[in-house]
Formats: structure tokens, sequence, C-alpha cells
């Protein structure tokens, strides 16, 4: 799928963050990748977009205890 695809097919998604919301639609505008040749490639490319402060406890990683 190619971006401009992507981002048309959830610009009206919102996601709620810990930290308010975000547009979905947005968030991938902002990934540098043109397309997606797997659902992996979308993930990883929002992983690389969302504000830190947005997935809970600041700079902390699922690993942390």
């Amino acid at each position: 799928m190619d971006r401009a695809s992507a981002v048309a097919a959830f610009s009206d998604v919102t996601l709620l963050l810990a930290d308010g919301e975000e547009n979905l639609g947005d968030l991938i505008a902002e990934i540098d990748s043109e397309t997606f040749d797997a659902v992996d490639d979308l993930e990883t490319g929002l992983h690389n977009v969302l504000p830190r402060e947005a997935i809970g406890e600041p700079y902390q990683s699922e690993g942390d205890a």
C-alpha cells in the first residue's frame, strides 16, 4: 500500500494516547516510507513518529520493570 492510500484510509481514525489524541492519517503522513509492503512496516513507521509521551510512562520501554 502506498502512503497516500494509507493516509486516506485512516484519516477518520483518532488514536487515544496516554498524553492526548492524534489523528492516525496525520501520523501516517509523517512516516518517511512511500510504501508499506506489510503491516509490520506501517507499525514500525508509526512507532517512529509517535511522541514518546504518547505511550505511557515517559521513556520506559515494555521491558523495563
